[in-house]
């Protein structure tokens, strides 16, 4: 009895075979991700939970970074070319995955500017070196030798000395320095240790609450 279905030539893929039908796995994880930054972006959260939600999408993507991208590295290095579901090669994916991370980060810069502003409207601000008085600054200077120089190891680099270990998740700076003796450039780091905290309330000043960032202080 003829239902009114046609034949499907074997010659013709399956429709689960079809790499139209799959979203890449990589790809999807910067879509959710985003998702999350949007939740920053919603003005009917209160402000710190906005804050809150910008910091869980930037510490969800560096685990991304750790994992994801490191495994479509490794893979590239090991000069795998077979496609995923979807179609792609590792390759192609890490090309796709750079593109999408690098907008995904643009517009965490542009939430994040966003939400400062906003808290520096609430009594809430992020102090940089141009906003700092002379008292500020004296006060820093105590808190600086009292408890951050002892545990600061400033670290060569150099032919004479390999590049030192960097912690996952690990926060230090990058230093170019110039020798007084012939002006030759030299290149160092000061890794900044886990245990400090990352940003420091300032003395209050006209009653509002003003925080700066240690490698600022640094």
């Amino acid at each position: 009895m003829d239902l009114g279905t046609e034949n499907i030539s074997e010659s013709e893929p399956a429709l689960g075979t079809l790499p139209a039908r799959f979203i890449n796995r990589e790809l999807s994880w910067l879509a959710f991700n985003k998702r999350v930054l949007g939740e920053a972006e919603n003005p009917n959260h209160p402000l710190l939970e906005r804050l809150r939600f910008l910091s869980i999408s930037a510490n969800n993507l560096d685990e991304f970074f750790m994992v994801r991208v490191a495994g479509l590295l490794g893979q590239v290095a090991a000069g795998v070319e077979e496609l995923s579901q979807d179609g792609r090669t590792p390759a192609d994916q890490l090309r796709e995955v750079w593109e999408g991370a690098e907008r995904l980060m643009a517009e965490q810069q542009q939430v994040l500017r966003q939400l400062l502003a906003a808290l520096t409207s609430s009594g809430i601000g992020m102090a940089g070196p141009d906003d700092l008085s002379e008292d500020d600054i004296a006060w820093l200077e105590n808190r600086f030798l009292e408890r951050y120089f002892p545990l600061l190891t400033p670290l060569a680099i150099d032919p004479a000395h390999p590049f030192p270990f960097l912690p996952n998740l690990g926060l230090g700076l990058m230093l170019q320095l110039r020798r007084t003796s012939d002006s030759g450039l030299l290149n160092a780091l000061v890794p900044l240790p886990r245990h400090l905290e990352r940003f420091v309330l300032l003395p209050q000043s006209d009653g509002k609450s003003r925080f700066i960032a240690l490698e600022t202080i640094v």
